[in-house]
């Protein structure tokens, strides 16, 4: 909501309201470091690894986890950063 809102914006976001995107903004983190860092190549992997007998399947499982723990934890570094915005006086 705050992005789409535009109640926060950094040019640094490219015009997209994406945590990919966002996160890298406020707080500097971001997915390049990771060997899965992108969704649609988290969905490929995934289902290559799943449903096709991909090889390196327990590493793939691993940088899924990774990947998503990034999303999940992004989103608090997130929060974390707006309420330091807020708490401006």
């Amino acid at each position: 909501m705050p992005f789409r809102s535009f109640w926060y914006y950094s040019s640094k976001q490219k015009g997209s309201m994406s945590i990919k995107y966002v996160l890298p903004a406020l707080t500097g983190k971001g997915y390049g470091n990771l060997d899965i860092g992108k969704g649609d190549l988290a969905s490929v992997k995934y289902l290559e690894a799943t449903f096709h007998n991909g090889k390196d399947k327990e590493k793939v499982y691993k940088d899924l986890l990774v990947y998503c723990g990034q999303d999940t934890e992004g989103m608090v570094w997130i929060v974390d950063a707006l309420q330091k915005i807020g708490d401006v006086n």
